[in-house]
């Protein structure tokens, strides 16, 4: 991770990865925090924009923005927790 935040393009966003709480996959959230905190600190030392998807998912999840496979985002997830949390951070940003 750090070679590759380090070859990032000025201006890149990314995210930290989202929380599965409330997915099939809930057991790995405290794996997920643990390499969120390794994205986070990252992110801080090449200067790279983080959007907040974890903080973002975990406040809005629930059935309706899971995709029928219970792990990708719906539609309605996309729209109302992975878009906003990427534009917050590019509004800020730029």
């Amino acid at each position: 991770m750090d070679e590759l935040m380090a070859k990032l393009p000025k201006n890149t966003v990314i995210s930290d990865i989202p929380s599965f709480s409330g997915s099939r996959y809930a057991k790995y959230e405290n794996r997920i925090l643990e390499a969120n905190e390794i994205i986070n600190k990252l992110a801080d030392k090449h200067n790279i924009a983080l959007a907040k998807l974890h903080e973002r998912v975990a406040a809005n999840h629930g059935l309706r923005t899971f995709a029928a496979d219970l792990f990708h985002p719906s539609d309605y997830g996309y729209r109302n927790n992975w878009l906003p949390a990427f534009m917050d951070r590019i509004n800020n940003e730029f």
